[in-house]
């Protein structure tokens, strides 16, 4: 198979993927009439939640989040509409376990029907179904997983990366690290050249230009050369060898096959 095969198999495969992810999260949708009402619905059921076209709205997996037309932030999930602050928030983020928002320049997590205010003064952070980091005002580095925060580094860190459930990110000395189900791993001592992140996995080139992935605490090195292309997905792994093999990774079989 030639490289262009292989760049549109890699494209399709990663298509298959986001639309495998996106039909899990069909618990919840939210839409605005012809005369601008605004309407939930869950489960099969409709509910009309405001009679004013609203500013914005996200739709996550258990819950609806929106600022209504007097800018109060507002949500609703499982058949409950109620107010988290009576300002817009500087943003918000709906992911399939949390709602990350910002209000008067602090950040809250809301996770099982409690928000909570995790940092004051922060502004830049990521985000994922589960998980949040940030460097706080004290320089400290800040992971809230879990229902807790944590303190993983006493210095700010830069490289930040997340994606539903883990982090990368280089430290002070420019070590590599991973944060996975509150567990802090070493992946190099030297900066990679290029990371991507997906559920469960970190892949990247590392500083001599070899392919490795990092699964559930584990790094495989995936092929000694740099690939021509990779993505990352839920718990996969997709690239094209510098050879222009197409390959691919995943958690079923926990190998590299060819494609």
């Amino acid at each position: 198979m030639n490289f262009k095969a292989n760049i549109a198999l890699l494209f399709l495969f990663l298509a298959g993927m986001c639309l495998r992810s996106q039909a899990q999260n069909g618990a919840y949708g939210a839409y605005e009439d012809i005369q601008q009402y605004f309407y939930a619905f869950e489960a099969g059921q409709t509910e009309q939640l405001e009679a004013l076209k609203v500013r914005e709205y996200q739709v996550g997996r258990n819950h609806i989040a929106y600022v209504n037309n007097q800018g109060q932030f507002k949500l609703y999930e499982k058949g409950y509409n109620k107010t988290l602050s009576e300002n817009t928030p500087e943003f918000f983020k709906v992911t399939d376990h949390l709602l990350i928002f910002g209000v008067g320049g602090s950040l809250w997590v809301y996770e099982n029907k409690r928000a909570q205010q995790v940092a004051s003064f922060v502004r830049d952070y990521v985000g994922g179904d589960s998980i949040v980091a940030f460097n706080n005002m004290n320089n400290n580095f800040v992971a809230y997983y879990g229902g807790r925060s944590r303190t993983l580094e006493v210095f700010n860190v830069t490289g930040l990366a997340g994606s539903k459930n883990v982090l990368a990110y280089l430290d002070n000395l420019e070590q590599f690290q991973a944060y996975l189900y509150g567990q802090k791993t070493l992946l190099d001592a030297n900066p990679p050249k290029e990371y991507k992140l997906g559920r469960n996995t970190i892949a990247y080139v590392d500083f001599y230009g070899r392919f490795k992935i990092f699964h559930k605490g584990n790094i495989i090195e995936a092929d000694p050369f740099a690939p021509r292309q990779f993505e990352v997905g839920d718990d996969m792994v997709a690239f094209i060898n510098r050879n222009g093999q197409f390959m691919v990774f995943d958690d079923v079989q926990q190998s590299i096959l060819a494609a």
